[in-house]
């Protein structure tokens, strides 16, 4: 697998993850909005903020194009490669 295939791979990964906590996000604000105040629920709402934030990171750092990426991309897929192997 080229490693312009396994980047644009990330890519689309981290965009979907992205989407699917934008929807966790709504839920929270619906249960906060809905329900009485608890722990859970603002346990949840931080939570996924923060993986809101984490994601938002990752996707701006997997869209910079430098050399250093590139490479570590093909080390990660030489060892996926090796792994699938045996």
């Amino acid at each position: 697998m080229a490693e312009r295939e396994v980047k644009s791979g990330v890519t689309e990964f981290i965009h979907a993850f992205g989407n699917h906590l934008q929807t966790l996000s709504l839920v929270s604000d619906v249960l906060r909005r809905d329900l009485p105040r608890s722990r859970e629920i603002e346990l949840l709402s931080a939570t996924v903020d923060q993986m809101m934030e984490l994601t938002s990171s990752f996707q701006a750092c997997a869209r910079r194009p430098n050399h250093r990426s590139d490479k570590v991309i093909a080390i990660l897929c030489k060892l996926a490669k090796k792994k699938s192997r045996g």
